[in-house]
C-alpha cells in the first residue's frame, strides 16, 4: 500500500525538464518541412483557393501544437491537478477556437471547402484508386442515389 495520498499526488508538481515544448517544436519543424508538399497539392487540386486554404489550415494546426505545449508546460510546473484540467479543458477551448476560425472564413472566396474525393454537387464519393465513380456495393445493398 502506498503512503502517498491522492490529494498529495494531485497537488504535486513537475519540476523536471519540459518535454512538451520539445515535442511541439519537433512537430512544428516537421510540419513546416511537409508544408510545401501540402501547399503544392492544394494549388494543383484547387488552384489559389486551395493554396490559401491549405496555408490557413496548416497555420491553425501548427498554432494548436504550439499552444497545447505552452499550456501543458505551464500547468505541469504548478500542479498535476491543474495539468489534468488544462489538458482536458484546454483541448476543448482550442477545438472551439479552431471551429470559430473556420466558421469565420468559411464563406470567403479563397476557402476551398470541398474535401478530396467528394463532388461539390453531391453524388457518390469518387476515388482515383477505386474507379470513378466509386460506388459502395456490399452484400447486395442498393447503390446510393444522388438527390437532385
Amino acid at each position: 500500500m502506498s503512503t502517498t495520498s491522492a490529494a498529495s499526488v494531485i497537488a504535486s508538481r513537475d519540476l523536471g525538464p519540459a518535454p512538451e515544448r520539445d515535442v511541439a517544436r519537433d512537430l512544428i519543424k516537421h510540419g513546416l518541412l511537409a508544408l510545401p508538399v501540402a501547399l503544392l497539392a492544394g494549388l494543383l487540386g484547387w488552384g489559389t483557393a486551395g493554396l490559401a486554404s491549405v496555408a490557413f489550415a496548416a497555420g491553425l494546426v501548427l498554432a494548436n501544437f504550439w499552444l497545447a505545449a505552452a499550456l501543458l508546460g505551464w500547468a505541469a510546473r504548478i500542479s498535476l491537478g491543474l495539468l489534468m484540467g488544462v489538458s482536458l479543458f484546454g483541448f476543448l477551448i482550442r477545438i472551439g477556437i479552431i471551429g470559430a476560425a473556420v466558421m469565420a472564413v468559411r464563406n470567403q472566396a479563397w476557402v476551398a471547402t470541398t474535401p478530396p474525393g467528394r463532388h461539390p454537387r453531391g453524388g457518390p464519393p469518387r476515388s482515383p484508386l477505386l474507379g470513378d465513380p466509386f460506388r459502395v456495393r456490399i452484400a447486395g445493398l442498393p447503390r446510393p442515389q444522388a438527390h437532385l
